[in-house]
């Protein structure tokens, strides 16, 4: 995720769109064609502009393919269960508070309805 740096719950097109992004800016064949001298990012030689274009490359293989994807963040849940119990506490949160704004406009339609009648 970090990679493509798009959110954990992507879905198909935003990964698809920060692939074509990066590989626009880091594809080996598209600097060499370029030919003005300038690297991408924090790269410093033809081989870092190779490996960070390896690693974009295996980040969208993961991310498009449903199953590596599950597999993929089950095993970072498991590396690091801090980063997973936090993730599942802000969704939660997130929930929760989405929650509560909808009860509140739904008492203030209430609130208005009585008010309308009266």
């Amino acid at each position: 995720y970090r990679v493509l740096n798009v959110s954990r719950n992507a879905d198909r097109m935003e990964i698809k769109s920060a692939y074509r992004t990066l590989s626009r800016k880091y594809h080996p064949d598209g600097i060499l064609q370029r030919n003005d001298g300038i690297l991408p990012g924090r790269c410093n030689s033809m081989d870092d502009v190779r490996e960070e274009w390896e690693r974009i490359k295996l980040s969208y293989e993961i991310l498009m393919d449903r199953k590596l994807r599950v597999r993929y963040d089950r095993n970072s849940a498991l590396a690091d269960p801090a980063a997973a119990v936090g993730r599942a506490a802000l969704g939660t949160i997130g929930w929760g508070l989405s929650g509560v704004g909808k009860g509140l406009i739904e008492v203030g339609k209430m609130a208005l309805n009585q008010k309308k009648s009266k």
